[in-house]
């Protein structure tokens, strides 16, 4: 079924999760349209969000986003100056995906790491104030299904005012350690119930703008006193003693129709090798007994629990054999790509196992952002918005 749900100035067509016989030929039809003009090149740069600290689309860049042709680009501090500034970078990104790419109207995935609290790349615009989000952790104390999808609905509306489509969000993390100082006010809470319910109305809040979501960061940084940026994390735990609790959000995300899960650098019991590039963790958990069918993205591949220990080919190797659809923030993202099409060509990962990251990323952009349109600059920072959090910060 197909609905139509009005927000103000805009209306935003949503194809339900389950659809119908004609919306899922459609579908289906617009992925066989892209895959048939795809190479192997072409397929392999859809599966890396790339990042730089470019704050416009020089001639370097655009040779580069050429050759990679990457499906996403993630939007950082250092990206950030103006409000036109950022949107207009933005607008020639996805521009340049669907016309120059040569496939046929190809959007990208225009993602940012928005979560509220201490991470808000939007609060870094120079000219305008980005409406400031309180942390989760107080969100999560409220429990307040109206509130969680109010600060989602406002976090949705000021992302797609830049043009950007997804955010990697919400933090399903429980705090479970005292000791844990990573995730903090970042998370929802200890209470797993409260994580999860939060979470899902944060997400519902984000996607009825008709920007994405990922929840994040599986299998749960809630239990480390280890910072991935800097070193690998490693839960003293099997993942049976997981299920009851850390993976408990996730479930419930998944049982929900969650599209996207990231998954952390956090090695699990006795395994060394962090869940973002372990098959454990990805097929046969996320997979498998999880019964997840959507988008599995891993954390940034330049924190510092992977560079440590892989090089950057070795990274994306072991991500695409471990079961990874996107590689977010490969050091050098024409190298990982070398490295998978090199690959694929020794027989070491088959054009089968591409393909099926593919056609989920396809998948996801006919669906989200074939018509994806960014709102009006005055949804950034509005004084509606801002009188909303202000009344909602007086509640904490």
């Amino acid at each position: 079924m197909v609905t139509i749900i009005f927000f103000g100035t805009f209306k935003l067509l949503k194809q339900s999760p389950m659809g119908d016989e004609a919306g899922a030929a459609a579908e289906t039809a617009m992925i066989d349209h892209w895959l048939e003009q795809m190479s192997v090149a072409d397929k392999v740069g859809q599966m890396i969000i790339m990042t730089n600290n470019e704050q416009s689309v020089t001639d370097d860049f655009r040779r580069e986003l050429l050759d990679v042709k990457p499906g996403g680009y993630i939007l950082m501090v250092s990206n950030i100056t103006t409000y036109a500034q950022t949107k207009q970078m933005l607008g020639e990104l996805d521009r340049i995906s669907r016309q120059e790419y040569g496939i046929d109207d190809l959007p990208m995935i225009l993602a940012v790491d928005e979560e509220g609290g201490n991470v808000q790349r939007l609060l870094y615009v120079e000219d305008k104030d980005a409406t400031n989000i309180p942390y989760m952790y107080d969100i999560g104390a409220m429990n307040d299904d109206k509130v969680a999808y109010e600060i989602g609905r406002i976090i949705g509306e000021e992302v797609r005012s830049l043009g950007l489509n997804l955010t990697f969000a919400p933090s399903v993390d429980i705090v479970v350690s005292s000791d844990n100082t990573v995730i903090g006010r970042r998370s929802f809470g200890s209470d797993k119930d409260i994580v999860s319910e939060m979470a899902s109305r944060v997400a519902a809040g984000v996607e009825s703008i008709g920007v994405g979501t990922a929840y994040k960061h599986f299998p749960g940084h809630g239990d480390a006193t280890v910072d991935s940026h800097i070193e690998l994390p490693i839960i003293d735990k099997d993942w049976d003693e997981l299920e009851d609790m850390e993976l408990y959000p996730f479930q419930e995300a998944i049982d929900r129709g969650a599209e996207i899960i990231m998954v952390g650098h956090i090695a699990v019991g006795d395994r060394e090798i962090p869940a973002s590039l372990d098959s454990k963790a990805i097929l046969s958990m996320l997979r498998k007994r999880m019964g997840f069918n959507g988008i599995i993205i891993t954390d940034a591949l330049n924190m510092g629990a992977v560079t440590s220990n892989y090089t950057n080919t070795e990274m994306a190797i072991m991500a695409v054999k471990a079961g990874e659809d996107i590689l977010l923030m490969p050091g050098n993202a024409g190298e990982a790509k070398s490295a998978i099409i090199d690959a694929i060509t020794a027989g070491d990962i088959s054009e089968d196992r591409i393909n099926e990251s593919v056609r989920r990323i396809l998948s996801y952009k006919s669906r989200r952002l074939s018509n994806f349109i960014p709102l009006d600059e005055n949804m950034f920072g509005s004084d509606a918005h801002k009188k909303i959090v202000q009344d909602i910060r007086d509640r904490i």
